[in-house]
């Protein structure tokens, strides 16, 4: 994954100046967009569309501020033609809000000034809620994004997120009750006794057996305990090297 799903703060100025230095292209976790009208509704569902598309894909990055070469290849920055920074990184945080069902947790969205070239860089993490859904103006649309652009998603596909999402939230929610279940049993506490002198003298196993066990009950008294014993069915003889 380009920045390799790498936090924000983890990503430097060179880092995202290299996409325009290399002519870095489009790929199915990274999009580059001129600007963002958020006056306008179709270009604002067109946001909606891109950032759902990349959370239902596996996560990645929305940058805007680059424009590409009509091929997906990172061309130039445009500071001239960005518009308001803080502006679009309002608005991209209110439409994520307010249109997208089941919120993206995690999201980041930040302004940066490359080489004197502002721009926004918006940080779609991989999410466990997939499949997200956009629902603007009274229609609603699952999106994911290839390595060839986004589309719309299929029946199957968002059947099947769906499905894979109930699954993982239910072992999610076995695992955290057995980790309820374990925090709340006291580290069980094994009294090792050594019964020494006439014990070792028994030639019968079993009579050993019993004989070690009434012993061990009546040391511990009332204490809570586990007993375990193995003992060979003639333990005077010598069969076992216990050096």
């Amino acid at each position: 994954m380009m920045f390799e799903n790498k936090p924000l703060s983890q990503i430097s100025d060179d880092d995202i100046d290299a996409l325009v230095r290399e002519h870095v292209s489009e790929s199915q976790q990274l999009e580059f967009k001129l600007t963002i009208n958020y006056q306008d509704d179709s270009n604002k569902l067109e946001l909606l569309k891109d950032i759902t598309s990349l959370v239902n894909g596996g996560g990645g990055y929305l940058i805007v501020g680059i424009r590409e070469d009509g091929n997906g290849n990172a061309l130039r920055f445009e500071p001239d033609c960005v518009g308001d920074t803080e502006r679009i990184k309002m608005s991209i945080r209110d439409l994520c809000i307010e249109h997208i069902s089941e919120r993206i947790e995690g999201i980041e969205v930040q302004t940066r000034t490359i080489i004197g070239n502002p721009i926004v860089i918006v940080r779609i993490p991989k999410s466990e809620s997939t499949p997200h859904m956009v629902s603007y103006q009274r229609k609603t649309d699952f999106f994911i994004r290839h390595s060839d652009g986004k589309r719309e998603m299929t029946i199957g596909e968002i059947r099947g997120a769906f499905n894979k999402d109930f699954i993982d939230r239910r072992l999610s929610h076995i695992e955290n009750s057995m980790q309820q279940i374990v925090s709340q049993i006291k580290p069980l506490e094994i009294n090792v006794i050594d019964f020494e002198g006439d014990l070792l003298a028994i030639n019968d196993g079993a009579r050993l057996n019993e004989i070690a066990k009434t012993n061990f009950i009546q040391e511990i008294d009332t204490n809570p305990y586990l007993y375990l014993s193995i003992t060979p069915q003639r333990p005077n003889v010598d069969l076992l090297d216990l050096s």
